[in-house]
């Protein structure tokens, strides 16, 4: 997680967020939740992570990061 945190210069909350993408299958309601903010700061989290990674979904983000 490190390394791929590392490589695509995730800020700390963008990491943490990216841990609970690739590391849970909760929804992101639950993942919302567990890190105290708002559905919608976590989008806007989400969407950051994929701009980064030139990704458009989870799945794609859990394809690149299991490469």
């Amino acid at each position: 997680l490190q390394k791929f945190t590392e490589l695509f210069s995730f800020t700390e909350r963008e990491a943490e967020v990216f841990a609970c993408l690739v590391g849970t299958d909760d929804s992101i309601q639950v993942i919302a939740e567990n890190l105290y903010v708002s559905r919608r700061t976590l989008e806007r989290y989400i969407s950051a992570i994929y701009e980064k990674t030139g990704v458009k979904s989870r799945v794609g983000l859990l394809n690149l990061y299991n490469k």
